[in-house]
Protein backbone atom coordinates (compact mmCIF):
# COMPACT_ATOMS: atom_id res chain seq x y z
CA UNK A 1 0.00 0.00 0.00
CA UNK A 2 1.06 3.61 -0.47
CA UNK A 3 0.87 6.78 1.55
CA UNK A 4 -1.43 9.45 0.17
CA UNK A 5 1.47 11.88 -0.34
CA UNK A 6 3.54 9.51 -2.49
CA UNK A 7 3.61 10.67 -6.10
CA UNK A 8 3.63 8.51 -9.21
CA UNK A 9 7.30 9.27 -9.85
CA UNK A 10 8.23 8.57 -6.23
CA UNK A 11 6.65 5.13 -6.55
CA UNK A 12 8.36 4.43 -9.87
CA UNK A 13 11.73 5.29 -8.31
CA UNK A 14 10.96 3.08 -5.31
CA UNK A 15 10.09 0.14 -7.56
CA UNK A 16 13.26 0.60 -9.61
CA UNK A 17 15.27 0.21 -6.41
CA UNK A 18 13.12 -2.71 -5.31
CA UNK A 19 13.92 -4.59 -8.52
CA UNK A 20 17.62 -4.54 -7.57
CA UNK A 21 16.99 -5.91 -4.09
CA UNK A 22 18.21 -9.55 -3.82
CA UNK A 23 15.19 -10.37 -1.64
CA UNK A 24 12.77 -9.56 -4.45
CA UNK A 25 14.57 -11.00 -7.47
CA UNK A 26 12.50 -14.20 -7.39
CA UNK A 27 9.19 -12.47 -6.76
CA UNK A 28 6.53 -11.41 -9.26
CA UNK A 29 5.24 -7.86 -8.99
CA UNK A 30 1.53 -7.14 -9.35
CA UNK A 31 0.69 -3.45 -9.78
CA UNK A 32 -2.78 -2.19 -8.87
CA UNK A 33 -4.74 1.06 -8.80
CA UNK A 34 -5.79 1.34 -5.16
CA UNK A 35 -5.19 0.27 -1.56
CA UNK A 36 -8.50 -1.59 -1.25
CA UNK A 37 -7.47 -3.74 -4.24
CA UNK A 38 -4.22 -4.59 -2.46
CA UNK A 39 -6.14 -5.97 0.51
CA UNK A 40 -7.92 -8.45 -1.75
CA UNK A 41 -5.07 -9.48 -4.05
CA UNK A 42 -2.70 -10.02 -1.11
CA UNK A 43 -5.20 -12.66 -0.02
CA UNK A 44 -5.29 -14.26 -3.48
CA UNK A 45 -1.56 -14.18 -4.27
CA UNK A 46 0.82 -15.31 -1.47
CA UNK A 47 3.32 -12.67 -0.48
CA UNK A 48 6.13 -15.22 -0.31
CA UNK A 49 6.05 -15.32 -4.11
CA UNK A 50 4.42 -12.02 -5.06
CA UNK A 51 4.92 -8.36 -4.27
CA UNK A 52 1.71 -6.38 -4.64
CA UNK A 53 2.01 -2.61 -5.06
CA UNK A 54 -0.13 0.40 -5.90
CA UNK A 55 0.80 2.92 -8.57
CA UNK A 56 -0.92 6.18 -7.63
CA UNK A 57 -2.89 8.50 -9.94
CA UNK A 58 -5.26 6.01 -11.60
CA UNK A 59 -5.50 3.63 -14.53
CA UNK A 60 -3.68 5.79 -17.08
CA UNK A 61 -0.61 5.93 -14.86
CA UNK A 62 -0.86 2.21 -14.14
CA UNK A 63 -0.50 1.54 -17.87
CA UNK A 64 2.25 4.14 -18.20
CA UNK A 65 4.10 2.61 -15.27
CA UNK A 66 3.92 -0.88 -16.73
CA UNK A 67 5.37 0.35 -20.02
CA UNK A 68 8.17 2.11 -18.15
CA UNK A 69 9.03 -0.71 -15.75
CA UNK A 70 8.55 -3.84 -17.87
CA UNK A 71 11.88 -3.48 -19.72
CA UNK A 72 13.63 -3.38 -16.32
CA UNK A 73 11.92 -6.34 -14.70
CA UNK A 74 10.27 -9.15 -16.64
CA UNK A 75 8.10 -10.63 -13.88
CA UNK A 76 5.62 -7.79 -13.57
CA UNK A 77 1.94 -7.41 -14.43
CA UNK A 78 -0.81 -4.89 -13.81
CA UNK A 79 -4.47 -5.46 -12.93
CA UNK A 80 -6.90 -2.58 -13.33
CA UNK A 81 -10.61 -2.04 -13.04
CA UNK A 82 -12.26 -2.51 -16.41
CA UNK A 83 -14.67 0.37 -15.76
CA UNK A 84 -16.60 0.55 -19.05
CA UNK A 85 -13.90 -1.08 -21.20
CA UNK A 86 -15.85 -4.30 -21.86
CA UNK A 87 -18.92 -2.35 -22.98
CA UNK A 88 -16.72 -0.35 -25.34
CA UNK A 89 -14.87 -3.46 -26.60
CA UNK A 90 -11.55 -2.07 -25.40
CA UNK A 91 -8.55 -4.31 -24.86
CA UNK A 92 -5.53 -3.75 -22.59
CA UNK A 93 -2.88 -1.56 -24.21
CA UNK A 94 0.02 -3.81 -23.12
CA UNK A 95 0.35 -7.59 -22.95
CA UNK A 96 0.99 -7.75 -19.19
CA UNK A 97 -2.01 -5.60 -18.25
CA UNK A 98 -5.29 -7.31 -17.31
CA UNK A 99 -8.84 -6.02 -16.85
CA UNK A 100 -11.26 -7.21 -14.20
CA UNK A 101 -14.11 -9.32 -15.60
CA UNK A 102 -16.65 -6.77 -14.45
CA UNK A 103 -16.67 -3.03 -13.78
CA UNK A 104 -14.21 -3.19 -10.89
CA UNK A 105 -12.79 -5.42 -8.18
CA UNK A 106 -15.84 -4.90 -5.96
CA UNK A 107 -18.16 -6.11 -8.71
CA UNK A 108 -16.10 -9.29 -9.13
CA UNK A 109 -16.96 -10.10 -5.53
CA UNK A 110 -20.60 -9.02 -5.87
CA UNK A 111 -20.96 -11.26 -8.94
CA UNK A 112 -19.94 -14.28 -6.85
CA UNK A 113 -23.25 -15.76 -5.67
CA UNK A 114 -21.52 -17.63 -2.85
CA UNK A 115 -19.90 -14.44 -1.58
CA UNK A 116 -23.04 -12.36 -1.93
CA UNK A 117 -25.09 -14.96 -0.05
CA UNK A 118 -22.48 -15.09 2.71
CA UNK A 119 -22.91 -11.34 3.21
CA UNK A 120 -26.71 -11.54 3.28
CA UNK A 121 -26.63 -14.46 5.71
CA UNK A 122 -24.47 -12.34 7.99
CA UNK A 123 -26.60 -9.21 7.94
CA UNK A 124 -30.21 -10.25 7.35
CA UNK A 125 -32.55 -13.19 7.74
CA UNK A 126 -33.73 -13.56 4.14
CA UNK A 127 -33.73 -17.09 2.77
CA UNK A 128 -31.06 -17.90 0.21
CA UNK A 129 -33.69 -18.25 -2.52
CA UNK A 130 -34.23 -14.48 -2.22
CA UNK A 131 -30.59 -13.44 -2.43
CA UNK A 132 -30.21 -13.24 -6.19
CA UNK A 133 -33.51 -11.36 -6.50
CA UNK A 134 -32.19 -8.73 -4.09
CA UNK A 135 -28.95 -8.45 -6.03
CA UNK A 136 -30.78 -8.01 -9.33
CA UNK A 137 -33.10 -5.36 -7.89
CA UNK A 138 -30.13 -3.38 -6.57
CA UNK A 139 -28.34 -3.63 -9.91
CA UNK A 140 -31.47 -2.47 -11.74
CA UNK A 141 -31.77 0.51 -9.39
CA UNK A 142 -28.24 1.60 -10.31
CA UNK A 143 -28.43 1.36 -14.07
CA UNK A 144 -29.34 5.01 -14.68
CA UNK A 145 -26.63 6.21 -12.29
CA UNK A 146 -24.14 3.95 -14.08
CA UNK A 147 -25.13 5.26 -17.51
CA UNK A 148 -24.71 8.78 -16.14
CA UNK A 149 -21.16 7.93 -15.11
CA UNK A 150 -20.50 6.40 -18.53
CA UNK A 151 -21.97 9.43 -20.31
CA UNK A 152 -19.60 11.63 -18.33
CA UNK A 153 -16.58 9.48 -19.23
CA UNK A 154 -17.44 9.18 -22.91
CA UNK A 155 -17.82 12.94 -23.35
CA UNK A 156 -15.33 14.21 -20.74
CA UNK A 157 -18.00 16.36 -19.12
CA UNK A 158 -16.12 16.78 -15.82
CA UNK A 159 -18.96 15.86 -13.49
CA UNK A 160 -17.83 15.17 -9.92
CA UNK A 161 -19.51 12.07 -8.45
CA UNK A 162 -17.50 11.79 -5.26
CA UNK A 163 -19.66 12.47 -2.23
CA UNK A 164 -22.95 12.17 -4.11
CA UNK A 165 -24.42 9.47 -1.87
CA UNK A 166 -27.80 7.75 -1.97
CA UNK A 167 -28.95 7.93 1.65
CA UNK A 168 -31.73 10.45 1.01
CA UNK A 169 -32.71 9.34 -2.52
CA UNK A 170 -32.77 5.52 -2.33
CA UNK A 171 -35.99 3.79 -1.29
CA UNK A 172 -35.07 0.43 0.26
CA UNK A 173 -38.67 -0.79 0.08
CA UNK A 174 -39.16 -0.18 -3.66
CA UNK A 175 -35.46 -0.49 -4.66
CA UNK A 176 -35.71 2.83 -6.49
CA UNK A 177 -33.30 5.75 -6.76
CA UNK A 178 -34.63 9.22 -7.50
CA UNK A 179 -32.50 9.71 -10.60
CA UNK A 180 -33.39 13.36 -11.09
CA UNK A 181 -32.33 14.24 -7.55
CA UNK A 182 -29.11 12.31 -8.07
CA UNK A 183 -28.34 14.30 -11.22
CA UNK A 184 -29.14 17.52 -9.38
CA UNK A 185 -26.73 16.52 -6.60
CA UNK A 186 -23.91 15.80 -9.02
CA UNK A 187 -24.46 18.97 -11.06
CA UNK A 188 -24.58 21.10 -7.93
CA UNK A 189 -21.17 19.90 -6.77
CA UNK A 190 -19.54 19.90 -10.23
CA UNK A 191 -18.05 23.35 -10.68
CA UNK A 192 -16.42 22.50 -14.01
CA UNK A 193 -19.29 20.53 -15.55
CA UNK A 194 -19.74 21.25 -19.25
CA UNK A 195 -23.51 20.60 -19.12
CA UNK A 196 -25.76 21.76 -16.29
CA UNK A 197 -29.27 21.49 -17.74
CA UNK A 198 -30.94 18.69 -15.77
CA UNK A 199 -33.58 17.81 -18.39
CA UNK A 200 -30.96 17.51 -21.12
CA UNK A 201 -28.80 15.23 -18.97
CA UNK A 202 -31.75 13.00 -18.06
CA UNK A 203 -32.81 12.67 -21.71
CA UNK A 204 -29.35 11.92 -23.09
CA UNK A 205 -28.46 9.45 -20.36
CA UNK A 206 -31.71 7.54 -20.89
CA UNK A 207 -30.81 7.20 -24.57
CA UNK A 208 -27.69 5.22 -23.61
CA UNK A 209 -29.74 2.52 -21.92
CA UNK A 210 -29.52 -0.93 -23.51
CA UNK A 211 -30.98 -4.02 -21.84
CA UNK A 212 -28.18 -6.10 -23.41
CA UNK A 213 -25.53 -4.37 -21.31
CA UNK A 214 -24.32 -6.60 -18.48
CA UNK A 215 -25.17 -4.89 -15.18
CA UNK A 216 -22.01 -6.27 -13.55
CA UNK A 217 -19.93 -4.55 -16.24
CA UNK A 218 -22.01 -1.40 -16.15
CA UNK A 219 -22.44 -0.73 -12.43
CA UNK A 220 -19.81 0.80 -10.17
CA UNK A 221 -18.97 -1.42 -7.20
CA UNK A 222 -18.78 1.46 -4.73
CA UNK A 223 -22.27 2.58 -5.72
CA UNK A 224 -23.56 -0.97 -5.33
CA UNK A 225 -22.05 -1.41 -1.88
CA UNK A 226 -23.46 1.97 -0.89
CA UNK A 227 -27.07 1.04 -1.63
CA UNK A 228 -26.62 -2.54 -0.38
CA UNK A 229 -25.49 -1.08 2.96
CA UNK A 230 -28.60 1.14 3.01
CA UNK A 231 -30.81 -1.86 2.25
CA UNK A 232 -29.23 -4.10 4.89
CA UNK A 233 -29.46 -1.35 7.48
CA UNK A 234 -33.25 -1.40 7.06
CA UNK A 235 -33.23 -5.17 7.58
CA UNK A 236 -31.43 -5.35 10.90
CA UNK A 237 -31.06 -1.74 12.11
CA UNK A 238 -27.28 -2.14 12.18
CA UNK A 239 -25.32 0.87 10.98
CA UNK A 240 -23.50 -0.49 7.95
CA UNK A 241 -21.61 1.64 5.48
CA UNK A 242 -19.86 1.02 2.19
CA UNK A 243 -16.36 0.79 3.68
CA UNK A 244 -17.33 -1.75 6.33
CA UNK A 245 -19.33 -3.80 3.85
CA UNK A 246 -16.40 -3.85 1.39
CA UNK A 247 -14.24 -5.31 4.14
CA UNK A 248 -16.78 -8.08 4.75
CA UNK A 249 -16.86 -8.89 1.03
CA UNK A 250 -13.06 -9.23 0.94
CA UNK A 251 -13.19 -11.57 3.93
CA UNK A 252 -15.98 -13.70 2.40
CA UNK A 253 -14.45 -13.90 -1.09
CA UNK A 254 -12.11 -16.84 -1.55
CA UNK A 255 -9.60 -18.22 -4.02
CA UNK A 256 -11.95 -20.87 -5.42
CA UNK A 257 -14.37 -18.11 -6.45
CA UNK A 258 -11.51 -16.13 -8.01
CA UNK A 259 -10.48 -19.23 -10.00
CA UNK A 260 -13.79 -19.06 -11.84
CA UNK A 261 -13.02 -15.64 -13.35
CA UNK A 262 -11.54 -14.87 -16.75
CA UNK A 263 -9.05 -12.61 -14.99
CA UNK A 264 -7.63 -15.57 -13.07
CA UNK A 265 -7.26 -17.63 -16.26
CA UNK A 266 -5.59 -14.80 -18.17
CA UNK A 267 -3.13 -14.06 -15.38
CA UNK A 268 -2.40 -17.76 -14.86
CA UNK A 269 -1.71 -18.24 -18.57
CA UNK A 270 0.68 -15.28 -18.57
CA UNK A 271 2.48 -16.74 -15.56
CA UNK A 272 2.82 -20.14 -17.27
CA UNK A 273 4.18 -18.52 -20.43
CA UNK A 274 6.79 -16.66 -18.37
CA UNK A 275 7.79 -19.61 -16.17
CA UNK A 276 6.14 -18.28 -13.01
CA UNK A 277 4.55 -20.77 -10.65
Amino acid sequence: MIKSNVSYQDKINELRLDFMNPNTKNKTFILLEGDSDVRLYCKLYPQDNFKIEVLPSGKIYLEKGLQELSPLFKKIIGIRDADFAHLENQKPSVANLFFTDFHDTEMIMVASSATFSAILHEFCSLSQTEHNKIRQKLLAALRFVSYFRWYNELNKLEFSFEGATFGDIFNAQTFAIDNQKYVEKVVQQSRNAKITDIETILAVVNQLADENHDSFQLCNGHDFLNILALYLTTQNKEGLNEKRLASHFRIAYNFSEYQQTKLYEQVKNWFVEHGIK
